[in-house]
């Protein structure tokens, strides 16, 4: 029997359905829809008793929406989500319902769910230190307990994918920096080969060259987020050369954070990647001639001593503007690359990389994929070598 109470209708459904504690379940639904898993397995469960009468709102998807959106999932409406708990607690209306009801509102959660997450192109998982949006081309690592934006990947959908800016670990000082007037091709953090085919994709980041397949959000749990971005990399008749996969992961330690890159190539011809001082991953720093700075390896050389000098890393410091001390990005390369250790680019104004291509030419057969592993710590304060050699023995192990 269909009735009416405060202009919604409700149903009854058999008391079979799970009971719980009125306000409590109420209080604890708000609390635990804060993470997406949590939610949907409360929110299915939109149905509870009340003085032996099973409560369900015909509105469930409604309502669901509301408490996602009023949820850290998406963080826009929270007025909202407010209103979708008041009216569970103080079960504004009953009715009658027949049973295959649950099982179209259980299908509409999902769909709803679903729907959220395509809308706001946001993971927020379970217990996750991260908030991970993916919006237009770019996809933001955002702390979730300060809001600090600590890496944004650009992946444009003709041009060469980067990272700019890197923050530094409290969100004080931008680290990296996007088309200097020394080097206006360099951006930030990124992979580009000099030589593929004899074509050259370092110098060249605009559409004739590249061109994207795919960007996504892989996974935020913990201290870590991963993501991913697929290119095309094209040759002169604009047919694909290569493709690249570059897969990120980042994990937050406090004071100091880790950015692992696992790139990886796939030959979509057979492929020669010719001879050259540099190509490959590249960072750039903001350099100032006035302000300075240092690159050293682990081998101990620094400046223009490492440049082509073989290390397992090497560490660029120097004074950021907004900082009363130096921020440092380190990249390391992993022992399982090719040629390791690494011969190294480390140019004038402290723009560095690890250089496969400089030990000399090599091939890749069509069908094949070359794959190669570097971690990038990222710390503020005085060149910090033990907490290098740490980091590097944790990557390593």
């Amino acid at each position: 029997m269909q009735s009416m109470s405060r202009g919604l209708p409700f149903e009854t459904i058999p008391n079979s359905t799970p009971s719980f504690n009125n306000d409590e379940t109420s209080k604890d639904i708000c609390k635990r829809s804060s993470s997406l898993s949590n939610g949907v397995r409360y929110l299915k469960n939109l149905g509870y008793q009340s003085n032996g009468t099973t409560c369900v709102s015909l509105y469930a998807p409604f309502l669901l929406l509301l408490f996602l959106s009023w949820s850290e999932i998406s963080g826009c409406f929270p007025p909202l989500g407010h209103l979708a708990c008041y009216l569970i607690r103080h079960q504004t209306c009953q009715m009658e319902w027949v049973e295959d009801f649950m099982s179209y509102c259980e299908r509409s959660i999902y769909v709803a769910c679903l729907a959220v997450l395509l809308l706001h192109g946001e993971v927020y998982a379970e217990e996750s230190a991260f908030i991970v949006k993916q919006e237009g081309d770019r996809i933001t690592t955002t702390r979730a307990s300060d809001k600090v934006t600590l890496v944004t990947q650009h992946a444009g959908a003709e041009m060469r994918p980067y990272l700019h800016p890197i923050l530094a670990p409290n969100g004080k000082g931008e680290l990296t920096e996007f088309s200097p007037g020394h080097h206006k091709h360099q951006t930030g953090l990124y992979w580009g080969f000099t030589r593929v085919n004899d074509r050259d994709y370092f110098h060249n980041n605009k559409g004739d060259s590249w061109l994207r397949k795919d960007m996504r959000i892989l996974e935020t749990q913990g201290s870590q987020a991963k993501w991913q971005v697929v290119y095309d990399m094209l040759g002169a008749d604009k047919k694909t050369v290569l493709t690249e996969t570059q897969t990120w992961t980042l994990t937050d330690q406090g004071a100091q954070y880790t950015l692992d890159l696992e790139w990886q190539g796939l030959a979509v011809v057979d492929v020669t990647f010719g001879k050259y001082a540099y190509g490959g991953l590249f960072l750039r720093m903001p350099w100032t001639s006035k302000s300075g700075g240092e690159a050293i390896n682990s081998e101990g050389l620094a400046n223009g001593k490492a440049e082509g000098a073989r290390a397992r890393w090497v560490d660029v410091g120097m004074p950021i503007e907004g900082r009363d001390d130096w921020g440092h990005i380190v990249i390391m390369d992993h022992p399982k690359n090719d040629g390791h250790p690494t011969l190294w680019r480390v140019d004038g104004q402290l723009g560095v990389g690890p250089c496969r291509a400089c030990a000399g030419e090599w091939q890749l057969p069509s069908g094949q994929t070359a794959t190669f592993r570097h971690r990038i710590l990222v710390y503020t304060g005085k060149t910090d070598r033990e907490k290098v050699e740490s980091q590097w023995d944790s990557y390593t192990r």
